[in-house]
């Protein structure tokens, strides 16, 4: 699919430009009297080629066909939820470096707003540390104590990540049901994507095969996933670095259909069914995710204060390879 989709992209960048306007050739005038050495006229100008622009769909294909590979750099992300009972919102900033494992440091604050309350806030920082046998993931809430959890990398991992970056790099674009031009400054072109949720739900389901342990959720899911609703969201790719600087989807539509399918399974009474209703279709949820600072980062590692001091949430000690009392530590 990439070869071909490549070489669609590449004919129509062919035809990018309108038809020069060219005129007749200029004959050159005669010598007032022929010699034998007179050059000949010079030959006429070939027409130029006509061209046509590419729509918005080739655009944003070739676009995130030719995505730069992005090694390291930063992203902003902020997902907000408004309801009449109240607002969540959830912002968070990593900055990452993929090569030869992932390394990465980040920060997320979760705050809540309720009416006639005080608002809630609450900060995490973390730090991940991938090996090829394991990931590594240190955290801290709020002012509290560093932790840390390993996990065993599993088999699947590397067919899962593999299938979301062919999908991201592809551009979703095979159930992109509408694109159209957005705003254009300098090298920074917006496009306006119309989803197709169901298309998306499939792919969701037959690629991550979701595996509930409750059966009636597991039931609920599925449901949910095979009745996606078409949503959009915009995109702005940066054309001189080939790199996606900003991504901002309306998921509104998509998170009220699954709470109504949830609502409509779920063993409620009518009366608190009617009141999740309400608050469902009068709720709105963005998701807004910018990047920045591109194959600019050197590299991201965990402070050694910390990897002295988490405390393993396994082993429940301070660290892992701490000697017990009266003999000396490992050095590893």
């Amino acid at each position: 699919m990439m070869s071909k989709r490549k070489g669609m992209a590449a004919a129509l960048l062919a035809l990018s430009l309108w038809l020069a306007p060219y005129g007749e050739a200029s004959m050159a005038p005669a010598a007032a009297e022929p010699v034998a050495t007179a050059e000949p006229s010079a030959p006429a100008a070939a027409p130029a080629e006509t061209v046509v622009p590419l729509d918005a769909r080739a655009s944003l294909d070739k676009a995130f066909d030719q995505l730069a590979e992005v090694k390291n750099g930063t992203y902003d992300l902020s997902l907000v939820a408004t309801t009449p009972k109240g607002s969540a919102t959830l912002t968070s900033g990593i900055s990452f470096v993929s090569e030869p494992y992932t390394r990465a440091k980040g920060q997320m604050a979760i705050g809540f707003s309720l009416p006639g309350a005080p608002e809630f806030e609450r900060d995490l920082a973390y730090y991940i540390r991938e090996s090829e046998q394991a990931t590594a993931f240190y955290c801290r809430l709020g002012h509290g104590e560093w932790e840390k959890s390993v996990t065993k990398r599993q088999p699947m991992d590397k067919t899962v990540n593999e299938f979301w970056t062919a999908a991201f790099r592809n551009g979703f674009m095979d159930f992109a049901k509408d694109v159209q031009f957005g705003v254009k400054e300098g090298a920074a072109q917006t496009y306006l994507v119309t989803v197709d949720g169901k298309a998306l739900g499939k792919l969701y389901l037959e690629n991550e095969h979701p595996n509930l342990a409750n059966a009636d959720m597991q039931k609920t899911l599925e449901s949910i996933l095979k009745n996606v609703p078409d949503f959009t969201y915009t995109v702005t790719i940066d054309e001189e670095k080939n790199t996606l600087t900003d991504f901002h989807a309306n998921l509104t539509e998509p998170i009220r259909k699954a709470g109504l399918i949830y609502l409509k399974r779920s063993d409620m009474t009518r009366e608190d069914k009617d009141s999740y209703r309400k608050v469902l279709e009068n709720s709105t949820v963005e998701l807004s995710l910018k990047g920045r600072d591109f194959n600019e980062l050197e590299d991201v590692q965990v402070p050694a204060e910390i990897l002295a001091s988490a405390r393993d949430i396994k082993a429940g000690t301070a660290n892992a390879n701490a000697a017990p009392a009266g003999k000396k530590a490992d050095v590893k």
